[in-house]
């Protein structure tokens, strides 16, 4: 399981060379879906100021599929930033992964940020 995601701000140089390195570690099968600490910094880059840089961390995320499921029950569920939660809601969409049924439910019944709650609605939609 993974651990409790610590908001963490990449600059926009980290940010561009982890999303350049891991598109190529994807593009070449080369990627370690059991690497956990690689996938919490992927769901750290939705702390990304610029939102095409963020929708290129969920695109990412999106094709990691359901190794990226726990990070991403993880910020929605407890990250302080509420981009990072709306931006996790969202990513759970390009998954479709079930089993954030529970956390997307709870986020839409209790999460202050109405953004985040429309993040769930659509999630919860697509499933």
């Amino acid at each position: 399981m993974t651990r409790p995601i610590k908001p963490t701000l990449l600059s926009h140089e980290e940010a561009d060379a982890l999303i350049i390195d891991v598109q190529t570690q994807l593009n070449t099968d080369s990627f370690d879906a059991t690497d956990e600490d690689l996938i919490v910094q992927l769901v750290e880059g939705f702390n990304d100021t610029r939102g095409m840089k963020r929708l290129a961390f969920a695109e990412i995320l999106g094709r990691v599929g359901n190794p990226a499921t726990p990070a991403l029950i993880e910020g929605l569920a407890n990250h302080e930033n509420p981009v990072v939660r709306r931006a996790c809601a969202k990513t759970m969409t390009l998954i479709a992964d079930r089993t954030t049924i529970p956390t997307l439910v709870h986020s839409l019944l209790n999460d202050d940020d109405t953004v985040v709650q429309g993040s769930a609605v659509g999630a919860l939609a697509v499933m």
